[in-house]
């Protein structure tokens, strides 16, 4: 498998808001979606296409709330 495709933990868990590799790792990735690629002696990586679209759920979500926060904020005032 090509290793631009791959992604350390280490680099997955700064991208996801820096979490400590060896938390990500214990959370299995930190979501049930996401592939361990092996065969590369004791590393473990991860599919860099996953952790892309994890992160771009994570903004979307972030996005989706700040949109619910000011609306709130509308109605209020």
């Amino acid at each position: 498998m090509n290793e631009s495709l791959l992604m350390s933990f280490e680099e997955a868990a700064r991208l996801l808001g820096g979490l400590h590799p060896n938390t990500l790792r214990q959370r299995k990735a930190g979501t049930e979606n996401l592939t361990h690629v092996t065969g590369f002696g004791r590393r473990i990586m991860l599919l860099r296409e996953e952790v892309n679209a994890l992160i771009e759920l994570k903004i979307s979500q972030a996005h989706a709330g700040e949109r619910d926060r000011r609306k709130i904020l509308r109605m209020v005032s």
